[in-house]
């Protein structure tokens, strides 16, 4: 039902029961309400729309605020990818240094066992030759040398059948010359 029917019906309804007056006065007091009401009906529409207006703005500063923030945090996590691929790098690099380090000590250690095999195969070769002429030295020079002495001193025996004759020399006061004349002279004697 709508309004001007249910103004017809209030003014049936009046108009028998009551005078003339009384129904111009409800009739002003209708339109005053209806007055105030549409008045009200605007200054809510106003309010709706301020707040409306007020909504938008919100919204936008919020939009505008997460928009700071992801771009803030976008910026942070990009700051992070590259420390982070600048780090990784640096790992890198370290690990060929380390590599190649490893290759070189690996090279050389092949270096290292070839020329021990190579000093094994010489002991093999020239330490019976060597032992054999120490000892042919030792049984035609009848000297023992004394290996515990002074290492600025030449220090042993001469001996043979009958006799035992000690020397000593200091390697400080003679040269190798003289020790070795000296050892001469002391088998010739």
């Amino acid at each position: 039902m709508d309004v001007q029917e249910t103004t017809n019906e209030v003014i049936t309804v009046l108009s028998n029961a009551e005078d003339e007056e009384s129904l111009e006065k409800t009739a002003r007091n209708f339109d005053e309400v209806q007055e105030i009401r549409l008045q009200e009906e605007g200054d809510f529409s106003n309010t709706l729309l301020a707040l409306s207006k007020i909504l938008q703005a919100q919204e936008v500063k919020i939009k505008a605020s997460k928009l700071d923030e992801s771009s803030n945090r976008m910026n942070s996590l990009q700051d992070d990818k590259k420390t982070t691929t600048q780090f990784i790098e640096k790992i890198e690099d370290d690990v060929k240094l380390l590599e190649e380090n490893i290759n070189a000590r690996e090279n050389e250690i092949q270096d290292l066992q070839v020329r021990a095999a190579e000093v094994k195969e010489n002991q093999e070769e020239v330490l019976p030759k060597k032992r054999y002429i120490f000892s042919l030295y030792t049984n035609i020079s009848h000297i023992r040398w004394d290996y515990e002495c002074e290492e600025d001193h030449v220090k042993g025996f001469m001996a043979n059948l009958n006799d035992v004759r000690p020397f000593c020399l200091n390697k400080s006061e003679n040269s190798a010359y003289d020790i070795a004349n000296r050892l001469w002279d002391i088998m010739d004697d």
